[in-house]
């Protein structure tokens, strides 16, 4: 069975743009830039669709034991809601950057 070593460039490379994109959320965040929700959930939205897919093919076509691909299938059904969590908050963080005049209407 192939697969990819856990210290491979490919995985690195993955791994760097996930902490670069995660700390750009952050210091955004931090900084109260009005475009920080929409980046936030940009990243969000990448991230569950890099779920959905471990999911299926992990589901549909990994020749994998039972226990792992029952393990993987959970973990990524608890990142998925966890991500849909997040972006649910995120819309609601929205509202403090609404300019208060808007508020009133």
């Amino acid at each position: 069975m192939e697969g990819t070593s856990l210290v491979s460039s490919e995985v690195i490379n993955h791994l760097g743009i996930a902490v670069v994109l995660y700390l750009l959320v952050i210091i955004f965040s931090g900084l109260n830039f009005r475009f920080s929700v929409y980046f936030t959930i940009f990243v969000l939205l990448i991230y569950t669709i890099a779920l959905l897919v471990a999911f299926i093919q992990i589901t549909y076509h990994a020749e994998v034991s039972s226990l792992f691909r029952l393990s993987i299938d959970v973990l990524s059904a608890i990142g998925i809601v966890i991500n849909v969590l997040a972006v649910v908050a995120a819309i609601k963080q929205r509202g403090h950057y609404i300019s208060p005049r808007l508020r009133k209407k």
